[in-house]
C-alpha cells in the first residue's frame, strides 16, 4: 500500500514539475524567436496505413479530409522551445502542442475536434464537435505516461515510439 502512495505522489511530482516548465515556456512565448512554416509539406507514405512514421505524421492520419499542416516553432536562439502543429482537414482538426527543455521533448498536448458536418456544408457548425484532449509525459526522452481522454495509461511503446517519431520530424523540418 505504501508503495502504491509513493508511486502516485511521484506521478504528482513528476506532472507538476514538467508542467511548470510548460508555464515558463508559455510565459516567455512572446520573447522567443518565432518561425511559421504554412502548408507544410509531408511526403504521404504507408505510415497513413499504420506504419511508423518515414516522413508522414503519424498523428495526421487523424484528420479526416486532411488540406493543411501549419508548423510554429519557437526557440531561444540555442533551442526550441515549443512547437504547434496545425491540421487542418475537412471534417477535424488537430493541434498539437509540443514543449521541449534542452531539446529534449517533455510534453505533448493533443487536442482533436471532429466536426458532425464538413467544413464546406452550409449547415457546418463549428460548435456541433467532438472534442478530445490527450496528454503526454516523457522524462529523459521516455514516455511515462499519458492521459488518453481521462484515462492514465503507462508503459505503452507504440504510443511513445509515434509520438517521438513525430515530433523528431517536426523538431527537423525546415521549409
Amino acid at each position: 500500500m505504501i508503495s502504491i502512495i509513493i508511486c502516485f505522489f511521484e506521478q504528482d511530482e513528476t506532472i507538476q514539475r514538467i508542467k511548470s516548465e510548460c508555464y515558463a515556456i508559455d510565459a516567455a512565448i512572446n520573447n522567443l524567436n518565432h518561425i511559421r512554416i504554412q502548408d507544410a509539406y509531408f511526403k504521404t507514405t504507408s505510415s497513413l496505413n499504420g506504419g511508423l512514421n518515414q516522413g508522414y505524421p503519424n498523428e495526421g492520419k487523424y484528420v479526416p479530409d486532411l488540406a493543411m499542416i501549419n508548423l510554429d516553432k519557437y526557440d531561444d536562439g540555442k533551442s526550441i522551445k515549443k512547437i504547434v502543429v496545425s491540421f487542418d482537414g475537412g471534417w477535424a482538426d488537430l493541434i498539437s502542442d509540443y514543449y521541449y527543455v534542452d531539446s529534449t521533448m517533455i510534453y505533448v498536448r493533443k487536442k482533436y475536434s471532429g466536426y458532425l458536418k464538413p467544413k464546406w456544408d452550409t449547415k457546418h457548425n463549428k460548435n456541433e464537435n467532438k472534442e478530445f484532449l490527450n496528454e503526454y509525459y516523457f522524462v529523459f526522452g521516455k514516455l511515462v505516461f499519458f492521459d488518453n481522454h481521462g484515462n492514465t495509461i503507462y508503459n505503452d511503446a507504440e504510443t511513445e515510439s509515434k509520438t517521438l517519431s513525430d515530433s523528431k520530424l517536426y523538431y527537423n523540418f525546415k521549409k
